[in-house]
């Protein structure tokens, strides 16, 4: 008889020195579940000629005195053909409290000050060499008007309907919604000087020979990658996303996902706010998404790679009734289209790495998204 291959899905919970682990399908304890090192253990169903040894990474080092064996420590649910089990995991003491949402963002203006190149995600130079970076201020800058001015500009709330979520736009095809006139939308580079922000940013269309621009979308000159969009109120700034470039040497532009995280931690150290929507509000048929955080910081390995990964544990719901909407007043982050059509398949990609059991949570489905 063929035995069926193995799934594994690991997760290292930070705050509690625990380590979980499940694999799937198997209907009964298997005749070997040890460890081969204290950060990898092997499954063998049986003793025959026939069965099949299977390693898998877990996603932190068990502590020393852990047994060799694992087989005293899991269970199978026969229900589901899931075994799970659940050891200490050895305490990582470089992991400090304030890191949870705390987080250091890649492409960060000293990084891209001091890089010899820029480049897109195919390796072609954008920018003019020599070309400075500036931080944008945080995310929430204009929250804290009221703290730094003794007379404080005229606010207008635009859409607001009594509710208290805000609106944070990331994209360039409709006006600003923020809560306040002023917004790091305004904030303009100038010529030999790039603004950074969390997942993108801004500079002169001068100082990048390297792109073109076609339809407001702008474009690599050498390779016709999309690397953005011209800024919603000035045709001569571009707004670039960090996911789409790298500096000179590396292999490939940073995930995607992580610069999301980052933006999910950015607010919720702010607000203390854990639900988002993810939507195009210029276009009420795009995709949205409903976004619960759920854990921001756990460590995770799965069968389909052998990497480990940080990461934040969301919940999420890509129909989410109005009635619910209501009750969790979500923070608004409006993205263009293709970025939310992005998280989407992303989330989808990791809830298809859980087995069954752990893919729901109630009417929400589960997921993972890298951080930093």
């Amino acid at each position: 008889m063929v035995e069926p291959e193995l799934s594994f899905y690991g997760e290292f919970l930070p705050n509690v020195s625990t380590l979980t682990g499940s694999i799937w399908p198997i209907d009964k304890l298997p005749a070997h579940l040890a460890l081969l090192n204290r950060s990898q253990f092997y499954v063998k169903q049986n003793d025959s000629p026939d069965s099949v040894m299977r390693y898998f990474e877990l996603p932190a080092n068990v502590v020393k005195d852990q047994e060799i064996s694992l087989l005293n420590n899991c269970m199978v649910d026969i229900g589901t053909n899931v075994m799970t089990f659940r050891i200490k995991a050895e305490r990582q003491h470089d992991r400090r409290p304030h890191d949870v949402v705390q987080v250091q963002v890649p492409l960060s203006a000293v990084e891209l000050t001091q890089a010899a190149a820029v480049e897109c995600g195919n390796g072609h130079e954008l920018f003019v060499r020599g070309l400075r970076f500036l931080d944008l201020p945080s995310e929430n800058w204009h929250e804290l008007l009221d703290y730094w001015h003794c007379h404080k500009p005229e606010h207008e709330h635009h859409g607001n309907h009594g509710h208290n979520h805000h609106h944070h736009d990331y994209h360039d095809n409709n006006d600003n919604h923020g809560s306040s006139a002023i917004s790091k939308e305004e904030l303009y580079p100038r010529e030999s000087l790039g603004l950074v922000g969390s997942a993108y940013l801004t500079t002169v269309l001068s100082d990048i020979p390297g792109t073109k621009v076609r339809d407001r979308e702008v474009e690599c000159k050498e390779c016709g990658m999309q690397l953005g969009t011209l800024h919603k109120k000035n045709n001569n700034v571009a707004k670039i996303y960090k996911w789409n470039m790298k500096l000179q040497g590396q292999a490939s532009p940073a995930k995607f996902e992580v610069f999301i995280s980052a933006i999910l931690l950015g607010i919720i150290g702010f607000h203390a706010s854990y639900h988002f929507t993810f939507a195009n509000s210029s276009d009420k048929d795009s995709p949205r998404v409903l976004v619960w955080v759920f854990n921001t910081d756990v460590t995770y390995a799965t069968s389909e790679t052998d990497k480990v990964n940080r990461a934040i544990k969301v919940l999420y719901d890509l129909a989410p009734e109005p009635a619910l909407i209501e009750k969790v007043q979500p923070e608004a982050i409006d993205f263009a289209e293709k970025t939310v059509t992005a998280l989407i398949e992303s989330l989808q990609k990791t809830n298809d790495c859980l087995p069954d059991s752990m893919k729901r949570f109630d009417t929400w489905q589960v997921g993972l998204l890298c951080r930093m």
